[in-house]
């Protein structure tokens, strides 16, 4: 994968290229952000741009030996782990198992989710993992010098998956890999990693996606939909890939049921009104929405929130809005002020790390829903 393939700041982007050209490669690299930044991809380009044997300040070459076999996923000296679940058929599963669909998995998109990954072999429900025999057999196969490429590189997806028996058992080779062997991890929760891990690596912070970032991201994956769509939802999606595109797909009718906008308007309706039973049964409704879809609806109700809020400073919108959503910002406008938009901030986002983290959604839904009762009538 090159870097120009994927539509993120190119801030991150430069920084890369110019540590590997400068010969600073740290031998374990922490890649954190949010599944809809990129990490996957940009770690992906990364390792491609190591081992080009003709790269240049931009970008890897993609036409000598090496990157070709990037690009098909096959280089000698390129490793994958990443969380696998136990089958009827497999009680003992490595990485390695799943190859053929992990790689059928990165081309599907530049912007990967473990959710996605789970439906993607119908394991949608199970736990997924990785395990201590994993690591006995990652530590085998990366005894031995690079066979081709200047560097043996390890992409290790979601290091929060592993089991505190799987991350001590890491833990020396980590610290002390072969020589030019590269460790390059990709997390969406740091706090999750053992902090015996986390201090043996190079922290790199993703970012948020710009707008023309998403932008240019969803009209590669949505080659149909119209501009002033995707730039929409591109707004909407504080910076997320993911979220944008499951925006995008329930405005082209891709999802099922009501639309978020009729959700958020019965929520804050409901709220507004403090009727415990109608909360309870609101809450209720909104918590049965799969863990994607809810992360969406809550991102979606932050960005009319913050619509609101400008309508209530007159201040200039800087998005487009439906016919329906402007004409309930303007009513709404006089419910969010100064005193109440960091609180309704912070809870809604809140509610979304909660749930990133496998909260309980009823439980998570239900507290924000009370808060916001008391919240929406602050003066």
């Amino acid at each position: 994968m090159l870097f120009s393939e994927i539509y993120i700041p190119e801030k991150i982007k430069k920084e890369l290229i110019h540590s590997a050209r400068k010969g600073r490669i740290a031998h374990a690299q922490m890649f954190v952000g949010r599944e809809g930044w990129g990490g996957l991809s940009l770690a992906l380009a990364y390792s491609q741009y190591l081992n080009c044997e003709n790269p240049s300040e931009y970008d890897s070459c993609d036409l000598c030996k090496s990157c070709k076999k990037y690009k098909s996923l096959f280089h000698p000296d390129l490793y994958f782990v990443y969380p696998v679940v136990k089958t009827p058929k497999n009680s003992k599963p490595y990485s390695s198992d799943f190859i053929d669909q992990w790689k059928k998995f990165i081309n599907s998109t530049k912007f990967h989710s473990l959710d996605q990954w789970l439906k993607f072999i119908g394991y949608e429900k199970a736990q997924p993992s990785i395990y201590v025999h994993e690591a006995q057999k990652l530590i085998q196969n990366i005894s031995f010098k690079p066979l081709e490429g200047k560097y043996k590189i390890i992409i290790f997806w979601l290091p929060e998956k592993m089991n505190i028996a799987t991350a001590n058992k890491l833990l020396k080779i980590i610290e002390e890999p072969p020589d030019y062997t590269i460790f390059l991890f990709i997390t969406t929760d740091l706090e999750a990693i053992l902090p015996t891990i986390r201090s043996r690596t190079q922290i790199i912070q993703l970012y948020p996606l710009s707008s023309d970032n998403l932008t240019q991201s969803l009209e590669q994956e949505f080659p149909n939909a119209k501009l002033q769509e995707i730039e929409q939802i591109a707004f909407a999606a504080n910076g997320d890939f993911i979220i944008a595109k499951k925006l995008l797909q329930e405005q082209l009718n891709l999802e099922q049921g009501k639309s978020y906008f009729d959700k958020f308007v019965n929520m804050m309706r409901i709220t507004y009104s403090a009727n415990v039973l109608k909360i309870i049964e609101n809450a209720e409704e909104i918590a049965s929405m799969d863990k994607e879809q809810l992360k969406q609806f809550l991102t979606y109700s932050i960005h009319l929130i913050r619509q609101s809020f400008l309508v209530n400073q007159n201040l200039k919108q800087i998005s487009q809005l439906t016919q329906k959503e402007f004409n309930f910002v303007q009513k709404f406008s006089l419910v969010v002020n100064k005193k109440n938009i960091s609180h309704l901030y912070k809870n809604f986002s809140e509610a979304i790390n909660n749930i990133e983290r496998n909260g309980n959604s009823r439980l998570i839904i239900l507290d924000l829903l009370f808060t916001l009762t008391k919240i929406i009538k602050m003066k």
